[in-house]
């Protein structure tokens, strides 16, 4: 038995024998520190350290004397134990090398308190930085995608990256908007449209006309510059909102055929794993260029356990150009769908009251005209006309 397990014990012994007195003399005189002596029928018992046993069986043959071990404590044996088994001394020290090897390794990704669009928007930037479950760690690139992320003005007000233990920590608040107004430049405001006024909310300069009144397209409307009580000059940029009821028309054609990119229904998936940071696997069909692509990463657990590991998914639905032949009914309704929509296009606050539609079936197609009455912001500060010259 090795010396030094028995080293880590305390035993305690009984010397049988005649004269068991000379025994501590001797044990004495060889610096073997005996405690809780106690005389016995035919000898002496005593506690010793576990590393003086040898010694002490040496000195009881020496003088004659015969040595009974009484007890072990200690955990001598526990380590015997381990020792008659290296592969679990080797496990452990391979499991140090391997901690301090993964260390950097990213095991997992804890979003925090993220919803399910924040968290698939910030996973998605963070793998374009090449950051996922199974890739180093690097304090740079952490860095960068930190300051990637503050620029999604429209997710973050603020964000952190912590990387301890094999876990990356988001920690972040919601964005928080503040309007600043820009300084208004010296310009009046003009009517796009001709209307009945109905609300003026101008926010500054000097309003021209006043809520009942009818205005022609081009009319002023807030104007910038008024005369003070001396006669001079007072300049004012004019801003805000003139809110008018207008009738306007708009004309638009449908044909029965036409021909368009729409999707197959198809749906093509790839899956790609990566351990340890590196691409293992790629299955599924290939993948065409022209179609709508979705691509999101999916971490590797085994139970609740993570592992450095996460899978790649992208999913593509193929587009293909295709004629699509629409009855007289679809032809009108998309027609009529069409100027409504160049209505919201040319004043997206309008609230429409009526709407009067006319459609005339030509050879191939259905022409929708819809006349308006609706209410909206009129003011514009370039006026109508000399906005057309410019287009034209």
């Amino acid at each position: 038995m090795k010396q030094g397990i028995w080293g880590l014990d305390r035993i305690t012994f009984c010397i049988n024998g005649r004269d068991p007195q000379r025994f501590l003399n001797l044990a004495s005189r060889h610096g073997v520190r005996l405690s809780h002596l106690r005389r016995e029928e035919d000898g002496l018992s005593a506690s010793a350290p576990g590393n003086s046993r040898v010694r002490i069986e040496q000195l009881a043959v020496q003088g004659g004397w015969r040595f009974s071990l009484l007890e072990r404590r200690g955990p001598g044996r526990l380590a015997e134990r381990i020792a008659a088994r290296p592969g679990l001394i080797a496990g452990g020290a391979l499991f140090l090398v391997l901690l301090q090897c993964f260390g950097q390794l990213i095991w997992t990704i804890d979003f925090g308190g993220l919803g399910e669009e924040q968290t698939y928007r910030l996973r998605t930037l963070l793998a374009g930085y090449g950051i996922y479950e199974g890739a180093r760690m690097e304090e740079k690139t952490l860095e960068s995608a930190r300051q990637a992320a503050l620029q999604q003005s429209d997710l973050f007000g603020w964000i952190t990256l912590n990387f301890a233990g094999g876990c990356l920590f988001v920690e972040s608040t919601e964005a928080r908007y503040q309007e600043l107004r820009a300084e208004v430049p010296l310009q009046a405001l003009y009517a796009r449209e001709a209307g009945e006024i109905t609300a003026m909310n101008a926010e500054s300069g000097f309003a021209a006309v006043r809520p009942g009144q009818m205005v022609e397209q081009g009319q002023m409307l807030v104007g910038s510059v008024r005369l003070d009580h001396d006669g001079d000059p007072v300049y004012q940029g004019a801003s805000g909102e003139v809110v008018a009821r207008v009738e306007k028309s708009y004309t638009s054609f449908q044909p029965f055929r036409q021909e368009t990119e729409i999707l197959t229904g198809a749906c093509a998936t790839q899956a790609e794993l990566y351990v340890l940071g590196r691409p293992l696997e790629n299955g599924g069909p290939a993948l065409g260029t022209a179609a709508e692509r979705i691509v999101s990463w999916e971490p590797v657990r085994l139970g609740r356990l993570s592992l450095p590991a996460c899978i790649r998914f992208e999913s593509a639905w193929p587009r293909a150009r295709r004629i699509i032949v629409h009855s007289a009914a679809q032809a009108r309704a998309l027609a009529r769908r069409a100027c409504r929509d160049a209505l919201l296009a040319e004043f997206p606050d309008a609230v429409v009251e009526a709407e009067t539609c006319r459609w005339q079936t030509a050879g191939d197609g259905e022409a929708c005209t819809v006349t308006y009455r609706f209410c909206a912001d009129i003011a514009t500060p370039v006026p109508p006309t000399a906005a057309n010259a410019a287009e034209n």
